[in-house]
């Protein structure tokens, strides 16, 4: 079911979107990997369900997440396998659903065998925007109640990143969402963005209320921007 999350510097009551930003070395997958419970977070700094998440068994607290990396790592082994990796005993009509969903409906008709089709070495014949597409399904039949995002748009060029982040927003509306990027594209569709900077949110607020303060959100808005349009 749904379940309110609250992490030191932010609270995500179900269906809240939160970003957290900032460079490389920020915190940002530091302060995922304590909410997967992959090392202990300090006591009282991360609260689900009114309850410490140091209280829960790491595989109960790993259940309220569904996590899409920035790498999505595949197994040499068919379609249909790499997907139930999210839910064993899902049947084929809710694995074409969540391709669908991910926008990989074309995709899945132009493959030899369907589902049944071999990936090959870990996956190397698929294009990054696919394999993170593939990711998204994953996550989406997980059907956890918390999504963690983790730049599952690093590796992709700016046109095939907008066309991921345009599925996200579509597919997730109903999720609760911790997206952990760099990149700033998107931002505007979330509830609240926190910007980190040595493990610290030295700000936070919406897109707008943000660029508007002209702190570091903004000069790293101001520069991804000018970046862009240097290499239009």
């Amino acid at each position: 079911g749904n379940r309110a999350l609250s992490v030191v510097m932010s609270n995500l009551p179900p269906g809240r979107k939160v970003a957290l930003v900032g460079h490389s070395g920020a915190g940002k997958s530091t302060l995922q990997a304590l909410l997967m419970r992959f090392w202990d977070a300090p006591a009282d700094a991360i609260i689900l369900d009114n309850q410490d998440i140091r209280d829960y068994r790491s595989e109960d607290a790993r259940r309220v997440f569904a996590f899409v990396p920035q790498s999505t790592y595949l197994f040499t082994s068919t379609l249909r396998q790499n997907l139930h990796l999210a839910r064993p005993d899902a049947p084929d009509q809710d694995l074409h659903a969540v391709l669908e969903q991910a926008g990989l409906r074309d995709w899945l008709e132009q493959l030899p065998n369907g589902l049944d089709t071999w990936l090959g070495e870990r996956g190397q014949q698929m294009s990054g925007g696919e394999c993170q597409r593939l990711a998204v399904a994953r996550a989406l039949l997980y059907d956890a109640p918390v999504v963690l995002l983790d730049e599952p748009t690093a590796h992709l060029d700016a046109i095939t990143e907008q066309e991921l982040i345009d599925t996200l927003h579509r597919v997730l509306a109903g999720k609760t969402v911790l997206w952990a990027s760099h990149s700033l594209t998107g931002m505007q569709w979330m509830d609240e963005i926190v910007v980190l900077e040595s493990g610290r949110a030295v700000e936070r607020g919406t897109h707008a209320q943000l660029i508007k303060k002209g702190g570091l959100y903004a000069t790293m808005y101001r520069i991804q921007h000018d970046e862009l349009i240097a290499d239009l």
